[in-house]
């Protein structure tokens, strides 16, 4: 049986990793240490540019057969500014009264735990032998230039012949509309 993914352990983790871009500092092993285990196979593609630094990226897939239900998002923060201005540890994962602090908190670390957590509990729930596919695509330039992450992603998965159906982005903010 497919051992449960806790969501609040798995972002506590992923926000302990400084992945400032175009750092990754281990996000993204621990991501794919976890889906491997779920059984994912994991595709790591790092991409440069003249332009900018070195990005490493992550496409995951549970399944071979379509439709293919993604979730795309990225495990990059922003830099943390003044560190004296913090009242925690920006890469702590501290949970005080009930929520987590830290880089990558709300965008998007706990995103991500929480979908590869409903994926444990999906897999828990129904086996693996469901019509479709799962997959995830996480980025780790989507705080910084945003040229080697999803659009190089994309072109790879397009060359490599996969093909996602339908996709959520993780991503919790947007200047123009909320919900």
């Amino acid at each position: 049986m497919t051992e449960k993914v806790d969501p609040v352990d798995l972002a506590q983790r992923l926000i302990r990793c400084k992945s400032v871009t175009p750092s990754d500092d281990g996000a993204l092993d621990a991501l794919q240490d976890v889906l491997e285990n779920l059984g994912f196979i994991c595709h790591r593609r790092t991409f440069k540019d003249s332009a900018s630094p070195p990005i490493d990226n992550l496409y995951a897939r549970l399944g071979v057969n379509e439709p293919n239900f993604c979730f795309a998002g990225h495990t990059d923060v922003v830099p943390i500014g003044d560190p004296n201005k913090w009242t925690v540890d920006p890469f702590g994962g501290e949970i005080i009264n009930g929520k987590i602090f830290g880089r990558g908190a709300t965008d998007m670390k706990s995103a991500i735990a929480c979908f590869v957590a409903a994926v444990s509990d999906f897999i828990r729930e129904r086996g693996k032998n469901f019509s479709g596919s799962l997959s995830l695509i996480i980025t780790g330039d989507e705080e910084g230039p945003s040229i080697n992450g999803t659009r190089k992603m994309l072109n790879w998965m397009k060359e490599s012949g996969e093909t996602i159906n339908d996709c959520i982005v993780g991503e919790p903010t947007n200047p123009n509309n909320l919900g």
